[in-house]
């Protein structure tokens, strides 16, 4: 196997051990703290999980306008080694957590979120070869993916060694449980991504003035008309993943008609599950399409997302009473919650998610090729923002009043894509795009390359 085909798989595979414990523990998160609250109401707020989630992604928001300059003078790989350790402390931490522990390893998580995805970026640039970048994004986003199932079956593998003593809240010994063999799956990430060559040199030295720089250029792109209108569509990915990452498998846990058949793990072991191969799924459908309709730009794709997201918001309404967001409830919605309506509800929220951030990540790369990183940072500003939203609602608003909010910003999302892409995506035969940010960087203009196909490369 070819060097670089190696480095990728590398990378994907530091991704998915890092993911694996990130993304399993966010989404049994509040369930967990409601559960410590329970026995030492003092040590914790009932509803610290989704606290401590928004705090999390607010934190990421704000460093997203200074991580491209961060990773410039740590460089990628020693980037990457510190984001393995920043995720395997805040998890760690959970093992001592009280208040004020927890809020400022939240924080902190901001950081290492930040810092993992604008590193792998910007590793995957510096060793992949001229025709290789799409096939080098779509092998680590496909390793990658592989964390949620993984991390479902997990789950069902921890589930064997606990005791369900009390359907309503987690043993506090289950939880150690948990959070060993998370932090054990994390800590992995650390000697692969050590394992990775250096390619960026030196660590550089801190430069406010550069960091000013770095700061301004971010803010710069926002002037394109480009840009304004995919904020929309940033604002709406971060909602929704805020959604399914944390409220909607917290509203699992606490349904007791539900869990009644199987305990909260098995119920979320389930759903991890089905969310991975939804994103699977959908990756591998929207890479076909690509190539098929490569002359409609990404309106396949868009139209493809619109009703996987309309059928999940139909049926969450129908099947998840809105209690279920606060605490544990014997209330029904409209139609009784079983495993079925759950799966099916999970495979569509995965495809639904992973059909936007592919069409995202891939508008991003082809629409500012020479500004690709501020391009980025600023989708993920907003994202941050939208999921922050997210996870602050899901502990004071009603279920209803979050799926009418989600209609509304998926609606606006595709108004906005639809026009970005009749206006720019669609190809142009035998025409050249000019961009304009390239020309304030001083470039010629380029042509828009019709085959990039929309696999993204990251989930948060």
């Amino acid at each position: 196997m070819p060097k670089e085909l190696i480095l990728v798989n590398l990378i994907g595979l530091g991704f998915l051990f890092l993911f694996l414990g990130f993304d399993v523990k966010a989404m049994i998160e509040e369930n967990m703290l409601h559960s410590v609250a329970h026995v030492d109401p003092e040590r914790m707020n009932p509803h610290a999980g989704y606290y401590g989630l928004a705090l999390n992604y607010g934190t990421y928001a704000v460093i997203c306008l200074i991580t491209s300059y961060l990773v410039d003078v740590l460089g990628s790989k020693r980037s990457l080694v510190l984001a393995g350790i920043i995720f395997a402390i805040h998890i760690g931490l959970f093992l001592f957590l009280n208040s004020y522990v927890y809020y400022g390893i939240s924080a902190l998580m901001g950081l290492g979120i930040s810092l993992s995805w604008t590193a792998q970026g910007v590793y995957l640039k510096e060793i992949t070869g001229k025709e290789n970048h799409l096939r080098n994004s779509a092998i680590c986003w496909a390793v990658n993916l592989l964390s949620l199932p993984i991390g479902g079956l997990l789950l069902l593998g921890l589930e064997r060694f606990t005791v369900q003593e009390n359907l309503d809240f987690m043993s506090i010994s289950t939880i150690r449980l948990i959070i060993c063999a998370l932090l054990i799956a994390v800590s992995l990430s650390i000697p692969v991504f050590w394992a990775l060559p250096n390619n960026s040199g030196p660590i550089k030295a801190i430069s406010f003035v550069e960091m000013k720089k770095a700061f301004i250029s971010n803010m710069d792109i926002l002037k394109d008309s480009r840009m304004q209108l995919m904020i929309p569509g940033f604002l709406f990915i971060g909602f929704e993943t805020g959604y399914w990452v944390t409220v909607y498998p917290t509203c699992l846990q606490f349904i007791k008609a539900l869990i009644i058949h199987g305990g909260a793990l098995h119920i979320t072991a389930y759903y991890s599950i089905s969310v991975g191969l939804g994103q699977v799924t959908i990756s591998l459908l929207i890479s076909w399409m690509s190539k098929r309709f490569a002359s409609t730009g990404y309106m396949t794709s868009i139209l493809l997302a619109l009703p996987i997201h309309l059928g999940a918001f139909i049926l969450i309404v129908l099947c998840v009473p809105s209690e279920s967001k606060f605490h544990p409830t014997y209330d029904t919605a409209f139609i009784e919650t079983n495993l079925t309506t759950t799966m099916i509800i999970s495979f569509l929220l995965g495809a639904g998610d992973g059909a936007w951030n592919s069409i995202r990540t891939a508008i991003c790369t082809s629409q500012f090729s020479s500004r690709t990183s501020q391009s980025v940072s600023m989708s993920r500003l907003f994202q941050s923002i939208g999921c922050s939203l997210a996870i602050v609602l899901g502990s004071v608003s009603n279920l209803y009043f979050d799926m009418g909010l989600l209609l509304v910003l998926l609606i606006l999302t595709v108004i906005c894509f639809l026009f970005l892409n009749n206006r720019y995506l669609i190809p142009k035969r035998e025409k050249n795009i000019e961009d304009p940010l390239n020309m304030v960087d001083g470039n010629n203009h380029h042509p828009f390359v019709a085959s990039i196909h929309p696999i993204g490369i990251d989930k948060n």
